[in-house]
């Protein structure tokens, strides 16, 4: 099977002699269909997704946000931002956004809420399951 073969589940079908180089009495009979089918799976590691965080506003002020992850691993950086990346279908990122610490000179700023195309929730911590694409969430601090 040539590798741009699509997964899935296909029917065969053979051809002997296309370019007609054995002489025969009936020329159309040199191809035939599989009876059954062929299920074609992927090969090659699993796709990897990137599930990304930032805090608004500045860190400093409001806070940070922690990534957990199943069948996958997470970084932070200097930011209060970081990533994830798990394993397409089966992984799980847990974010945590979390005030900073006390005392500070300006008033605390609670976390609100998460703000993204896939992201949209008041829930602390965000649980998102089995992403199949990139994801990136921004952790929303205020009144």
């Amino acid at each position: 099977m040539p590798a741009s073969v699509a997964t899935g589940t296909h029917h065969v079908v053979v051809c002997a002699d296309t370019g007609r180089a054995v002489k025969e009495r009936k020329e159309s009979n040199n191809c035939k269909g599989s009876k059954g089918t062929v299920t074609v799976t992927p090969t090659g590691p699993p796709k990897q997704v990137t599930i990304s965080w930032t805090v608004a506003p500045v860190p400093l002020v409001s806070g940070s946000v922690s990534g957990q992850a199943t069948n996958g691993t997470c970084s932070t950086d200097l930011t209060g931002g970081g990533s994830c990346v798990v394993t397409a279908g089966v992984g799980t990122v847990t974010l945590t956004a979390t005030p900073p610490p006390l005392p500070l000179p300006l008033p605390l700023l609670p976390f609100k809420d998460w703000s993204g195309a896939s992201c949209t929730s008041t829930a602390n911590p965000l649980v998102i399951t089995s992403p199949s694409t990139n994801i990136a969430c921004t952790a929303n601090f205020g009144p």
